[in-house]
């Protein structure tokens, strides 16, 4: 990545942290403590029931979508956009390959809010009824949505990999993708 990719990236960062959120800081290998969240008093009556393993996985679920969700901000940061700037590349081989990425960001940013949302307005933050808030994400017409969104991403994913390994042979976007 260019220096000029590093400091979007950065700013992108800045930006993200200063309204409360900071998704490409998202640690893919460490998931955060339930003691972040939940008190301790709280945390030590949980340990001793089976809602120690629900709230670890419902921990772990807001983490994962907030880690891929940082995935899909540095495509866009990183690849997409320092993409845009580069003169042999046209609006349809960018759209091969990025699609819909905006949309895909928007809805996984919503379903991430409403997970934490869920988390900070439960009592404790100890997390109850998690279905109803995933069915609203994943069922009916918005499950609907997310699933044609992500299918349409990667519908022509092998075309998108062929025209990026036809570009990597020209020196100037092989730099770029450095």
């Amino acid at each position: 990545t260019s220096s000029t990719d590093i400091t979007n990236l950065e700013t992108v960062n800045q930006q993200t942290t200063t309204y409360g959120d900071s998704d490409l800081e998202a640690d893919v290998n460490t998931l955060p403590n339930l003691n972040d969240f939940i008190p301790t008093d709280v945390l030590q009556a949980l340990y001793q029931s089976r809602e120690w393993k629900l709230q670890t996985t419902i921990n772990e679920l807001i983490h994962t979508e907030r880690t891929h969700l940082k995935g899909l901000k540095i495509m866009k940061k990183c690849f997409r956009e320092p993409m845009e700037r580069f003169p042999g590349m046209s609006p349809v081989e960018l759209d091969c390959i990025f699609r819909n990425l905006d949309q895909l960001i928007d809805l996984h940013t919503q379903f991430k809010i409403a997970l934490r949302q869920h988390r900070e307005e439960a009592k404790d933050h100890v997390v109850r009824h998690i279905g109803d808030l995933i069915l609203k994400f994943l069922d009916g017409d918005k499950g609907e949505q997310f699933a044609r969104a992500c299918a349409y991403f990667i519908e022509d994913q092998s075309q998108a990999l062929k025209l990026i390994k036809k570009k990597e042979q020209s020196a100037d976007f092989a730099s770029l993708m450095r």
